[in-house]
């Protein structure tokens, strides 16, 4: 791949477990439910612990099945502490499932003789738990990613670290995106900046302006290279929190 010297590999747009992160349950294919049930088997051990943590009765873990979402719901519904574990589970699986292939392509494109590969992917989606999109595990493997929502933007500069930068690239406000931490700056087709002739509209030449004293320096050569300063407030993020509020309705 290196031969071809691309600037950057873009593994997918707007991708995710399902479709935009869609909420729909899935993935009960026989080849699916064994992998599951081996993932299971590392998380609990046994099958008593498996059934004691679901409130299920399976003989066998051949048995073993994950709940949707509806039946998940219905089996709780009334219950002075409501077990979601086996529609959880599930969810946390493809979680999982959809971080090792983001790893797979990622490793894929270092490994095919580009080490110094840029990596990353077009259209980050909302966390929750249909999509995949565990911040704390994909970020991992990105070197940069084309971000759509503010609140990821803060994920995503949460999570980054001294030795490992990824570079966020919202289609947002230029000097929005440099304050908070963004290294890049991205525009998808949008025809409130360019003619058919490739000439500028208002709204590209303003975006041009600022992009010319983003890349220039003054102010935002500042801010590039400034240390940010936190609120010293946390706010945890969790994935097992996110499924726990969708699954409560």
């Amino acid at each position: 791949m290196k031969l071809f010297n691309p600037i950057v590999y873009d593994l997918m747009d707007e991708g995710s477990y399902t479709s935009y992160a869609r909420a729909f349950d899935f993935d009960y294919s026989p080849v699916s439910l064994k992998h599951f049930r081996v993932w299971l088997k590392g998380q609990y051990r046994t099958l008593d612990a498996l059934n004691t943590e679901w409130a299920t009765q399976f003989k066998t873990w051949d048995e073993v099945m994950p709940l949707p979402i509806r039946d998940a719901r219905a089996r709780a519904r009334g219950k002075k502490l409501p077990n979601y574990a086996p529609w959880a589970d599930h969810r946390r699986y493809g979680d999982l499932v959809y971080n090792n292939y983001i790893k797979h392509c990622s490793d894929s494109a270092r490994a095919a003789g580009d080490p110094d590969a840029v990596v990353g992917i077009g259209g980050g989606q909302h966390s929750n738990p249909y999509g995949g999109w565990d911040y704390w595990l994909v970020a991992n493997h990105f070197t940069w990613i084309e971000n759509y929502f503010r609140i990821t933007t803060e994920y995503i500069r949460s999570f980054n670290t001294p030795d490992r930068r990824l570079k966020a690239c919202p289609g947002d406000d230029v000097w929005f995106s440099i304050m908070h931490g963004n290294r890049g700056f991205y525009r998808w087709v949008d025809f409130g900046h360019i003619r058919g002739d490739f000439s500028l509209l208002p709204r590209g030449a303003t975006t041009a302006k600022q992009l010319e004293e983003a890349r220039g320096g003054g102010l935002a050569k500042l801010f590039l290279a400034a240390t940010p300063v936190d609120d010293p407030i946390g706010i945890h993020y969790s994935q097992a929190t996110i499924r726990l509020a969708y699954a409560l309705g």
